[in-house]
């Protein structure tokens, strides 16, 4: 391999070590464990959903959500609800708590970003972006798509969406 791909890579897991070292942090500073974030998040954007479609988005099992979620019930960050129509299912939703956590991690994590990125022009930005892309296409072969977590496809999916998104309004 060549040594100048070796230091690139490297800096790349040291940069990812720093992020999610931050977002353990931001995490911490409101109150929530590691992994709790994606699922309080999810539930505030999508109040009214189920275990079973919070499980599926993030690509975890229902029994771990479910320890999850009582976690988060317990602190006060999110209420369960019966269905009206079926009985069998509870529907899930941020109480004020959860909702004021959810907005104060948004703020920490954006924050943070502005830091990361603080130095770099809208078109730097852009060119990252294509870099990361060709990066990632050229390790989505099929051969590794079929052996990786299709969680990290979904979150492709996701970015790319959010990306279009902004290019609404920008």
């Amino acid at each position: 391999m060549n040594d100048d791909y070796r230091y690139t890579i490297k800096r790349f897991h040291r940069l990812n070590i720093i992020h999610r070292f931050h977002i353990h942090r931001i995490a911490e500073n409101t109150g929530l464990y590691f992994g709790q974030p994606p699922i309080l998040l999810f539930i505030a954007e999508n109040d009214g959903c189920t275990q079973k479609e919070l499980a599926e988005k993030l690509g975890v099992s229902t029994p771990s959500i479910a320890t999850s979620v009582k976690r988060l019930e317990r602190k006060g960050m999110i209420k369960k609800s019966e269905d009206e129509k079926d009985r069998r299912y509870c529907r899930l939703s941020t109480t004020e708590t959860g909702s004021r956590l959810c907005q104060d991690y948004k703020r920490l994590c954006h924050d943070m970003e502005e830091l990361m990125f603080q130095d770099f022009s809208k078109a730097e930005c852009e060119q990252l972006s294509g870099y990361l892309e060709r990066l990632t296409t050229n390790l989505s072969t099929q051969e590794i798509l079929n052996k990786t977590n299709f969680a990290i496809i979904e979150e492709d999916k996701k970015i790319k969406s959010m990306r279009k998104e902004k290019e609404k309004y920008d």
